[in-house]
């Protein structure tokens, strides 16, 4: 993270730089005005810019998407004004148009009978949600915290995730349910969630600015996403969250595979031989299953399995993801 100092009458300098050129930098760069500042400035409605040097010169005239404007506020006790608040919001940023029905429940029964057969009772997370091709159903836990509207701690903010996560599962257009798949889709949904939900500072820092691991902000997401990043940062965690950061996540699937596929071509030899078909699934560059007999004949990469792929091609275990702060 990028550090900044202040100078003579207020303003800010970094050694070396004068304003920041990176969204994580204008964010470091935003915390060093006073709080009042920032809450008078988030209140104000202002041009977006994605010039970070020009917005730093001028934060009161102009707003950064994630930095100092969120244009998604909740709202309390109100369910259907937070689901319509989210969807018109998510259809402007990606241009899409989402016809999917939003299903609240509130019984793990309800949940699993709305979700056509492909859950049972005991397979219900208690912050979930189901994407069927006409709707998208959401657990009782994930329902509470939308008519709740909210966000008082990490499981409130992440329940406003899972809602963006189904719905970003209509803009990739993949819904396999593979772990590179969910992964992209959770990218996607987590930086929709920076850049456009309003939250509380302090839970804000929680969740994106490195104040916790990845075991307390909603882990398995996490740890998924990380392990999906360091496939595009070649096994280095800091270009892993880099491309986090920058990339464009509508195409990110695609980018994934691509790359993927480049480095297990490249050294097809660090990939275990022996793997059953419970442990790892094959996918085709149009996410067609295909089985692990035909891997090396048409090239097909390993998808489901993303813990054993991350340890097997770059070295990194499970603890080292577990225990590394995702910083924004």
């Amino acid at each position: 993270m990028t550090n900044f100092k202040r100078r003579k009458r207020g303003s800010k300098k970094q050694i070396g730089k004068l304003f920041p050129t990176t969204k994580r930098e204008a964010i470091a760069y935003n915390k060093l005005r006073s709080e009042k500042a920032q809450n008078i400035d988030e209140d104000k409605i202002a041009p977006i810019t994605k010039d970070y040097e020009k917005w730093a010169k001028n934060p009161n005239r102009l707003d950064v998407r994630g930095v100092d404007y969120f244009p998604v506020k909740p709202v309390t006790g109100d369910f259907q004004a937070n689901v319509d608040n989210l969807l018109k919001s998510f259809e402007e940023r990606f241009n899409v148009k989402l016809t999917e029905k939003i299903i609240p429940t509130h019984t793990l029964q309800e949940f699993a009978d709305a979700s056509n057969g492909s859950y049972t009772v005991s397979q219900v997370r208690n912050f979930g949600g189901f994407h069927g091709s006409k709707a998208i159903v959401l657990s009782p836990n994930t329902t509470k915290i939308l008519e709740k509207g909210r966000i008082d701690n990490l499981d409130d903010a992440f329940g406003f995730h899972v809602l963006a996560h189904e719905m970003a599962h209509h803009t990739s257009g993949f819904k396999s349910g593979l772990a590179l798949d969910e992964g992209c889709t959770d990218i996607v949904a987590e930086r929709w969630m920076r850049d456009h939900v309003t939250i509380d500072k302090k839970i804000r820092a929680d969740v994106w600015a490195g104040e916790t691991n990845l075991s307390k902000a909603y882990p398995r997401e996490r740890q998924l996403m990380l392990r999906v990043a360091l496939i595009m940062g070649d096994g280095d965690f800091n270009k892993a969250v880099d491309w986090i950061d920058t990339a464009n996540t509508k195409d990110s699937t695609h980018e994934v595979r691509a790359k993927l596929m480049e480095v297990i071509t490249k050294d097809i030899g660090k990939i275990s031989a022996q793997r059953t078909t419970h442990d790892i699934v094959f996918v085709s560059a149009t996410s067609t299953p295909t089985p692990p007999s035909s891997r090396i004949a048409s090239k097909m990469y390993l998808i489901s399995d993303l813990s054993h792929t991350i340890k097997e091609l770059y070295g990194i275990s499970d603890e080292e993801i577990n225990n590394y702060h995702l910083r924004y």
